[in-house]
C-alpha cells in the first residue's frame, strides 16, 4: 500500500506570491487579492508512524492512502470488502439488538445509516470517536436510482459547522463502502473557545477593509438579521466609501481547523466594487472570533479567458 501525501498548492502558489513581494498593498482601491490559507505556513507533518499499519486491513490492496500533509489523515481511500462489510455487520447488529430476525431477513438499511456505519469502521484512520461520528450531519444523499451512491457528510460542532471538512462516502447499491474522500477532524482535546470576543460586524470589516483597502471599524457596517443557510446578512451603514459593496456581506460562525486544533471563527462573503467598470472583486474569508486574524481568502470571482473556439457540426 502506497501512501501519498496530498499538498496545499493552490494556497502554497499564494504564499509564494505574496512573499515575491506581489501582493497588493492594503491602500484604497485594492484590487485583487491573493489567495491566501494559513494552513499553507505551517510545516508539514510526517505520516503518523501507524498510520500505514493501521490502514492495511481497511484499504484496498493496491491502492494508494492520499494523507493530508498537516493533519496526518486520510484525504481519500479505497475501501477493502474486509472494511466494508465490517460496517455493515455492525449496523445490522446494531438495528437488531443482536436477535436474529424471526423471519430470517437482514434489517432494511438506509444509504444514511450505512454511510456513517462505514464512517464508524474507520474513523480510527481519522483519530476521530464514536462522538464525532455521531455529530456529523448528512449534507446530501445522491442516489438517482442507478450507479453508486454518495453519502455527503459536513462535521458539526454544537451547532457550528467545521469549516472545509466533509466526508463523501461513495457505496454501490447494495451500500457496500467503494471509497472515503474527504476527511473529518477529531474534537478530543481541542480546547477552542466557543465564545466569540470579535462580533460579526468587526469580522465583516476586517474581510471588507483587506479586500478594499478601506479601513473601516464594526460601527460601519449595521446587521440586516438572519438571511437562508444559517447565515446574518450585513451591510454598509456608510455612504462615500471608494469601493464600497454592491450588496450585503453575508457572515456565519464556523469552527476552523488549524494545526493547533480548532479554533471559533467567521467565515463571510463580500464584494468590492472596482471604479473601473468592472464587475466587482468578490471574496470569501474566514475571520479569527478570537483575534480578528484572517484565517483564509479566496476569490470567489472566475473569468473566462477571451478565446477563439471552432467547432465541427457532423449533419
Amino acid at each position: 500500500m502506497e501512501i501519498n501525501l496530498v499538498t496545499l498548492t493552490r494556497s502554497m502558489l499564494a504564499l509564494l506570491i505574496a512573499l515575491s513581494g506581489l501582493a497588493v498593498a492594503t491602500t484604497a482601491s485594492a484590487g485583487k487579492r491573493p489567495e491566501y490559507d494559513i494552513l499553507a505556513s505551517s510545516a508539514s507533518k510526517p505520516v503518523p508512524a501507524n498510520l500505514k499499519a493501521q490502514s492495511a486491513q481497511f484499504i484496498r490492496p493496491g491502492s494508494a492512502l492520499h494523507v493530508h500533509e498537516r493533519f496526518g489523515v486520510p484525504t481519500f481511500l479505497w475501501a477493502s470488502s474486509q472494511g466494508s462489510a465490517a460496517g455493515l455487520t455492525a449496523l445490522r447488529a446494531k438495528l437488531s439488538g443482536g436477535v436474529a430476525s424471526a423471519s430470517g431477513a437482514a434489517p432494511a438499511l438506509t444509504p444514511e445509516a450505512a454511510a456513517r456505519a462505514h464512517m464508524g469502521t474507520y474513523a480510527s484512520l481519522y483519530r476521530a470517536t464514536d462522538a464525532d461520528v455521531s455529530n456529523l450531519t448528512v449534507a446530501h444523499v445522491h442516489d438517482v436510482g442507478r450507479g453508486p451512491v454518495i453519502v455527503q457528510f459536513k462535521q458539526v460542532i454544537s451547532g457550528v459547522e467545521v469549516f472545509r471538512e466533509e466526508a463523501r462516502v461513495v457505496m454501490t447499491r447494495d451500500l457496500d463502502l467503494v471509497s472515503i474522500a474527504g476527511y473529518i477532524s477529531s474534537t478530543e482535546g481541542s480546547s477552542f473557545a466557543a465564545q466569540r470576543p470579535f462580533s460579526s460586524a468587526n469580522a465583516v470589516a476586517a474581510a471588507f477593509s483587506d479586500l478594499s483597502g478601506q479601513v473601516l471599524g464594526a460601527a460601519a457596517f449595521n446587521s440586516l438579521g438572519a438571511a437562508e443557510g444559517g447565515y446574518e446578512s450585513v451591510t454598509l451603514a456608510v455612504s462615500g466609501i471608494d469601493g464600497a459593496p454592491t450588496q450585503p456581506a453575508r457572515i456565519k460562525p464556523v469552527l476552523f481547523h488549524s494545526t493547533d486544533g480548532l479554533q471559533s471563527a467567521w467565515y463571510i462573503e463580500v464584494d468590492s466594487a472596482n471604479a473601473n467598470g468592472n464587475a466587482p472583486d468578490y471574496y470569501s474569508y474566514v475571520v479569527s472570533a478570537v483575534d480578528g486574524s484572517i484565517l483564509c481568502r479566496h476569490d470567489l470571482t472566475a473569468y473566462d479567458l477571451a478565446r477563439d473556439f471552432t467547432y465541427r457540426v457532423y449533419a
